[in-house]
């Protein structure tokens, strides 16, 4: 298992003791797994099985035969399930029209997140892609103060508390504007919620912070010395200062748009790497030969062992 590690500028090979015939995804694996990789401790999840559905008859199938977007594409958590083995939550994102279900310990199957859309929300409703299946079309999610925050496809705000009696998404911002991107994060930054878009390839990237008073979202460009990394992972944002050779004001990307993987058309990662948001500049982070296919997609790792805090890496799965 290789690692890059930002701050040397160096790739690093650990044999850690993990399985290599697993599909790893964020923070789990297809099977359903939550794993340390770091301590080989693993959490048996309910099976995909358990979603609802997890196959749908119109998926479009690739030249194997395989839905690729029919598994997990995100998980996020609202607690480290060793500290608290008996109290976390497991949100995740699933299936090729993205829909989110939880799980909790004890639970026997994941439950689905119904939806309640705003009529404010006119791009969600009216989208004729949703007239004839149960979608969500959600991108990302987060955990913030006891809550989890997701966006869609369309750009609106989503919201989950854990103590509401019947499990529901409710619409909290709706579309903020007419601007199409591929690919959307929702990061907490310094008490901030920040929404950021962008197309690939990475030629236009696009940050807001949420206004809480008036629930809509403004367009920023200074993250107050912060730093984002955005990917497959559950989104982060770092102190620059705490990282020595990370820059302030950037955005550090991982290739996760692999349709074209896929397909076939790229032969490469073609979106790995390091956005100025002063400027509109992008660097790569690492130098990796255009014939190198990570699938799946890479994934941005803080480890702490111990009373050692590691310094950042980006974990490459071969």
């Amino acid at each position: 298992m290789l690692f890059y590690n930002l701050t040397e500028k160096k790739v690093y090979n650990f044999p850690l003791p993990v399985p290599h015939d697993r599909y790893y995804r964020g923070f789990s694996q297809a099977v359903v797994h939550l794993l340390n990789l770091f301590n080989n401790n693993q959490n048996l999840l309910p099976p995909l099985s358990t979603f609802d559905p997890v196959k749908n008859p119109t998926d479009p199938l690739d030249d194997d035969g395989c839905i690729h977007r029919a598994v997990l594409l995100k998980v996020v958590l609202s607690a480290n399930p060793t500290l608290n083995p008996n109290n976390y939550v497991v949100i995740a994102i699933f299936g090729s029209y993205s829909k989110m279900a939880f799980y909790k310990p004890g639970d026997d199957a994941w439950t689905s997140l119904d939806i309640k859309p705003s009529s404010k929300n006119q791009a969600w409703i009216q989208a004729r892609e949703l007239s004839d299946r149960p979608a969500s079309l959600q991108q990302d999610v987060i955990y913030y103060k006891n809550k989890f925050y997701a966006v869609d496809f369309f750009g609106a705000l989503w919201v989950y508390g854990l103590s509401v009696p019947h499990p529901r998404l409710y619409n909290m911002v709706p579309s903020h504007d007419n601007q199409f991107y591929h690919l959307k994060y929702i990061v907490q930054s310094c008490g901030h919620l920040l929404l950021v878009g962008r197309n690939c390839p990475m030629l236009d990237v696009e940050t807001k912070k949420l206004d809480w008073y008036d629930l809509k979202w403004v367009e920023t460009k200074n993250l107050c010395g912060q730093m984002l990394f955005l990917g497959d992972n559950e989104s982060l944002s770092l102190s620059a200062s705490d990282y020595p050779g990370c820059k302030q004001n950037h955005i550090y990307f991982t290739d996760n748009y692999l349709d074209r993987y896929y397909s076939g058309e790229c032969p490469g990662p073609p979106d790995m790497g390091v956005y100025n948001l002063e400027d509109g500049t992008v660097e790569p982070h690492y130098q990796v030969t255009q014939f190198k296919r990570f699938l799946p997609a890479p994934v941005w790792i803080e480890p702490t062992l111990g009373i050692y805090q590691m310094k950042l890496h980006v974990l490459y799965f071969f």
